[in-house]
């Protein structure tokens, strides 16, 4: 009976992994048209159209420095969306305690630590910088703390899962 629960509760994982996965792949096309318009395709945009209307090419370029430094959390968001695809992707072929999920978890822990720590320190200094400023800058963004804390938990709970593993194969290898 526990095998057929096992294998119940692997299939439901499966199939919950399969829309999760289709969930990121949406999410990570999404986000990266975004950004594709927002920060390529306009930039370019208002480079053709400031030098027909006349606009300093040097204010359009730090207009488009400062555009792109503005995307850097969310590229580094990217990074977490794709591992969780793949992690997903590894579950619905029913891999699920595996070494590289337990690297995929950390993986989008540590970028989300990456995108808030861009959103707190990074990008608002070197938005700084390319105004002449020379100061480091802090943005308390309320949404970015929570994410880097939220990242401190994954990352954390990827220490354990491989504590986990590691205490499993030498169960393993005594039995």
């Amino acid at each position: 009976m526990s095998n057929a629960l096992s294998s119940a509760t692997v299939c439901g994982i499966q199939s919950q992994s399969k829309a999760l996965r289709g969930i990121f792949l949406i999410a990570f096309i999404g986000l990266l048209g975004v950004l594709t318009g927002k920060h390529v395709v306009w930039p370019i945009v208002r480079v053709v159209r400031g030098a027909q209307d006349g606009e300093a090419p040097g204010a359009v370029l730090t207009d488009i420095g400062l555009n792109l430094i503005s995307a850097l959390p969310a590229v580094l968001l990217l990074f977490g969306i794709g591992a969780a695809y793949r992690a997903f992707g590894r579950m619905t072929a029913g891999e699920i305690f595996s070494p590289a999920n337990v690297a995929g978890i950390r993986d989008i822990g540590a970028s989300m630590i990456a995108a808030a720590i861009a959103e707190l320190v990074v990008s608002p200094s070197l938005r700084g910088w390319i105004r002449g400023d020379t100061t480091i800058d802090i943005h308390f963004a309320d949404w970015a703390l929570a994410v880097v804390v939220l990242g401190l938990a994954l990352t954390f709970i990827a220490r354990v899962l491989t504590l986990a593993n590691q205490i499993k194969a030498e169960n393993d290898e005594i039995v």
